[in-house]
């Protein structure tokens, strides 16, 4: 049996210096895959978020963001934004049923109730849009945006 002289001079065998540092390896594998999975999600965040739906490289770049955050609300509104840019009443449609999701996600996200107004509005839904619009008040009561979205709403409904 082979065996070898550590640095405080007693002898380990070359098995379980093999051992100690398999266990020292796993450790860093564990650290590592917690780490790829917190940072891809950010990523893939950044990535839809940086995204203009406009964009040539839009749709692309929307599969990149679900590939790296497949959970991630932000994704969904990205979809949602490219959707709309066909201007039908299929798509706004999709687009609606797209903010849906993410507020499916993320359900205390103003945010994600005003673009589902926004997308229910666009698609015909007044009543829908409404009552998204109204949730993203009760959610951020003092923000302008919700309150704003939801006077618009309002005053087109009352036309």
């Amino acid at each position: 049996m082979l065996s070898i002289l550590n640095g405080l001079g007693s002898r380990k065998t070359l098995d379980q210096e093999r051992n100690s540092k398999t266990r020292h390896y796993g450790g860093d594998s564990v650290v590592f895959v917690i780490g790829w999975m917190s940072v891809r999600r950010e990523f893939g965040n950044m990535i839809a978020e940086m995204t203009v739906p406009t964009d040539p490289a839009a749709r692309e770049l929307l599969a990149s963001a679900q590939r790296f955050a497949p959970g991630d609300p932000m994704s969904f509104w990205l979809a949602s934004g490219i959707e709309r840019q066909a201007f039908s009443p299929e798509s706004a449609t999709r687009s609606m049923n797209l903010m849906e999701e993410a507020v499916k996600l993320s359900p205390y996200d103003y945010r994600w109730w005003i673009e589902l107004g926004r997308a229910s509005e666009q698609a015909g839904n007044a009543e829908r849009a409404e009552t998204a619009f109204r949730h993203a008040v009760e959610l951020a009561p003092t923000y302008t945006i919700p309150r704003c979205r939801s006077g618009i709403s309002t005053s087109a409904k009352e036309r």
